[in-house]
């Protein structure tokens, strides 16, 4: 199973263009703002948010305390909690490539990594101290 972005993350839905993404940014901010009585609106914050790994989700932070999805083939991430938007920066293709084959390994719930802080040698030994074997001896103590 590999990681869910953006694409993967909006309810009932079934996203496969950056454009899809953000006219489902568009529809969730003005149902919110219909709901609540007060204009809801994407925001650039000309800012740069890393991408991070929480429950095989890749996230970023937004500065409301909330978080937005993000997806390495989409520039930019929106907080649904406050329409802030900021451009998202991922590791590497072939970094992320073996972080999610390690974490692919991992129940749910401990697929996270935060990549500025930890690197692939960090993920593969956690799976061992921490019970979460990864698939094949390759995946554990392989190269990265």
């Amino acid at each position: 199973m590999h990681l869910r972005d953006q694409r993967h993350c909006y309810p009932g839905r079934n996203l496969t263009t950056v454009r899809e993404v953000r006219d489902v940014w568009d529809r969730i901010l003005a149902e919110r703002s219909e709901a609540e009585g007060e204009t809801i609106s994407l925001s650039q914050t000309g800012k740069t948010a890393v991408a991070r790994v929480d429950h095989g989700r890749w996230l970023i932070d937004c500065e409301c305390g909330d978080a937005a999805f993000a997806w390495a083939a989409h520039p930019e991430a929106a907080c649904m909690g406050c329409g802030a938007v900021y451009g998202v920066q991922f590791p590497p293709a072939e970094t992320v490539a073996k972080a999610e084959a390690v974490l692919d390994g991992r129940r749910e719930a401990n697929r996270n990594w935060f990549p500025d802080r930890e690197t692939v040698k960090d993920l593969r030994a956690e799976n061992l101290l921490g019970g979460d074997v990864a698939v094949g001896f390759d995946v554990i103590v392989g190269g990265g």
